[in-house]
């Protein structure tokens, strides 16, 4: 079964472990994003994603995609990722990061007011990203990308910054947890927050409109909370047991 994640997710098709030196073969890439929800009173965030590229030491920085779109982050919860780079070849060999590059036409729309983000870093040098992973020949390997949006805005006289923060993990590590949140009555609650807090990894969601969520998580141990405001859940998870490529449904609350 295939679930739709909000975040931004960095999926890549890459090549698996040999013994071939650098340059003498190609793996692939594919690049999806997703997000975590944002604070209260951000209605949309529009970034401009120009470029997006891996860089390792033999052949610098290397160009996967210039998907030059405009994406709403806010779209990207519960599931639902932007795809950024799909089947992209490129050469065998250790890569250290990862760049997105964005223009300076990036947005946030809070509470219906439409205001300019600053973002210097991300135009002149882009978003780097620290994370390893080997790229071998005819092998894939899948990568997402989670995009705070809660520590990447900071609001300074009258004006808002982009300080993008990002975390990144290997599809080949991670699995989902999923459930439903409901009344006392059994109707589905939308815009529940789900939170799920591990010893390395923490990260939250929301629930669509009928009641259903969905965390991707890198393999771990979490515990796992629904809270509203002036609702109390009947129950939280703790010690949840998520191994690589599981699918864990049922973590299902009531609201009361």
């Amino acid at each position: 079964m295939k679930y739709l994640s909000i975040l931004i997710l960095l999926f890549l098709l890459v090549s698996g472990c040999s013994d071939n030196p650098a340059g003498s073969g190609n793996g692939f890439i594919t690049i999806e994003s997703f997000d975590a929800p944002a604070p209260e009173g951000i209605e949309h965030l529009y970034l401009h994603v120009i470029e997006v590229s891996a860089h390792n030491s033999d052949n610098g920085w290397i160009v996967l995609s210039e998907p030059d779109t405009v994406i709403d982050y806010m779209e990207l919860v519960n599931g639902v990722t932007v795809l950024l780079a799909d089947s992209v070849s490129l050469p065998v060999g250790s890569y250290e990061q990862m760049r997105l590059l964005l223009s300076d036409s990036n947005e946030i729309v809070i509470l219906g007011n439409t205001y300019d983000l600053t973002t210097p870093s991300a135009q002149q040098t882009g978003v780097k990203l620290n994370l390893n992973f080997t790229v071998e020949e005819n092998q894939l390997i899948e990568i997402y990308i989670d995009f705070d949006i809660a520590k990447s805005i900071v609001s300074a006289s009258s004006k808002y910054l982009l300080h993008p923060t990002f975390k990144a993990f290997k599809q080949v590590i991670s699995g989902t947890i999923a459930g439903k949140v409901v009344d006392s009555l059994n109707n589905p609650l939308g815009d529940i927050t789900i939170d799920a807090n591990g010893t390395e990894y923490s990260t939250s969601t929301l629930t669509d409109s009928e009641g259903n969520y969905l965390l991707i998580l890198p393999a771990g141990f979490y515990d796992l909370t629904a809270t509203a405001d002036s609702l109390t859940a009947d129950t939280s998870y703790s010690g949840i047991e998520l191994n690589p490529l599981d699918e864990l449904t049922g973590f299902d609350f009531i609201m009361k």
